[in-house]
């Protein structure tokens, strides 16, 4: 996709674009913000010019220029994080080999760049080299997604998106992590330590500590994900029918229907304060110090900060939906009550707990005491050891 540029004889940015195999230039003023919201305008009005021309070069097209287009049709119906998540992906896969073509994505090309991936990939906020094998396999979906689209948007002709198969690495996760109750006790803790400090700013101690501790017991007492709580209104609350619905969710794109919970009282406590302090009913449940909205990355970060305070160093904010559910399992609820709860449109989602309620069911069976049996042959856990039988012993009748 043409990308705008100032143009220094006109004094204002411009941008080239080819309709019907003529190269024109459209000027666009000299404000970046207004610049950027005509050359959006543009590329809508000459898509359909565009395409032909994308069509006639098959395979020769180059995949950063399908890629880019890719992004800008997904921007206004993915949300934040999925977008830049493609995004970087994308970047990487474009700068590993800059004006790669379509028609150069061939089973050697895959294998190289999964080997840059896995071994050679610098990471540089987390200091290491090298992606993870389920993080590679994402980045190969993504070129087969890119091209699918470009199919099925006339870019590509069939025969042109044909890539060979690679195999994907396996990966083996490891069980969900969930806090145990004297974790979850230390981190709602944390909570009287941090309005106790003395070199806590006043905004600090009024709103955003508070808030935080009440985003959490919310999440521990409903399961709710850390995008659907910062999104949370007003409006979305019905403290009176005993439910509240969340209109923002993973499968908001696939299903897009308000999901309706119910409450219970721990949820009611964490919510009903900053129901009260909401005028309107878009205002947001939980916001930020200025009274807007709280990104999810800024909410992880808060929380984040409270984890390290109460020691633990390997969760992060979806510990707390694990939590939720594997202590639903462990007191006897049903998988698919569980299910119901988590927002889950397939059990076999909720299945990743299951192993939970299986330990659980040992643990229990081990500690098992009923004491008739108890008073009349011992406890069941400490059964007396058999003697054996010495020879020319009689054994008494049983």
């Amino acid at each position: 996709m043409p990308g705008i540029f100032y143009h220094k004889h006109a004094r204002q940015y411009a941008v080239c674009i080819t309709i019907k195999g003529q190269r024109k230039t459209f000027y666009l003023g000299t404000d970046v913000k207004a610049a950027e919201i005509q050359y959006h305008k543009l590329m809508v009005e000459h898509k359909e010019d565009r395409l032909p021309i994308a069509i006639m070069s098959g395979g020769n097209m180059e995949f950063c220029y399908l890629a880019n287009d890719f992004l800008e049709s997904i921007k206004a119906e993915y949300p934040q994080g999925t977008y830049k998540d493609y995004q970087s992906a994308l970047s990487t896969i474009a700068n590993f080999r800059p004006s790669l073509n379509v028609c150069q994505i061939d089973l050697p090309f895959l294998k190289e760049l999964k080997h840059f991936l896995l071994y050679k990939k610098a990471q540089v906020v987390r200091k290491k080299v090298g992606l993870s094998k389920d993080r590679v396999n994402r980045y190969m979906k993504y070129i087969r997604m890119v091209l699918k689209w470009g199919v099925n948007n006339n870019y590509l002709r069939p025969q042109d998106a044909a890539i060979p198969y690679i195999k994907p690495e396996r990966t083996k996760k490891p069980p969900p992590r969930f806090f145990s109750n004297d974790e979850i006790r230390t981190i709602l803790d944390c909570e009287k330590v941090l309005l106790l400090k003395s070199n806590c700013k006043q905004t600090l101690k009024e709103i955003t500590i508070p808030q935080t501790f009440a985003m959490i017991r919310f999440m521990l007492s409903t399961g709710r994900r850390i995008q659907e709580v910062v999104h949370l209104k007003k409006k979305d609350i019905k403290f009176e029918l005993g439910y509240y619905e969340v209109t923002k969710d993973k499968t908001e794109r696939t299903n897009p229907v308000p999901k309706i919970f119910y409450l219970n009282d721990q949820a009611v406590d964490a919510l009903l304060p900053y129901y009260r302090l909401r005028n309107n009913g878009d205002d947001y449940i939980f916001c930020n110090q200025d009274g807007g909205f709280l990104t999810p990355t800024a909410a992880g970060t808060r929380i984040k900060r409270i984890f390290r305070m109460a020691g633990i160093t390997d969760a992060a904010s979806k510990e707390f939906r694990h939590s939720f559910a594997s202590h639903l399992l462990m007191s006897g609820e049903r998988l698919e009550e569980v299910r119901d709860h988590l927002g889950h449109t397939d059990v076999r989602t909720t299945q990743i707990y299951a192993h939970l309620s299986n330990v659980h069911l040992k643990k229990s069976i081990r500690n098992l005491k009923i004491q008739a049996l108890e008073a009349v042959g011992g406890a069941v856990n400490s059964p007396q050891p058999v003697q054996p039988v010495q020879p020319g012993q009689t054994v008494p009748p049983t």
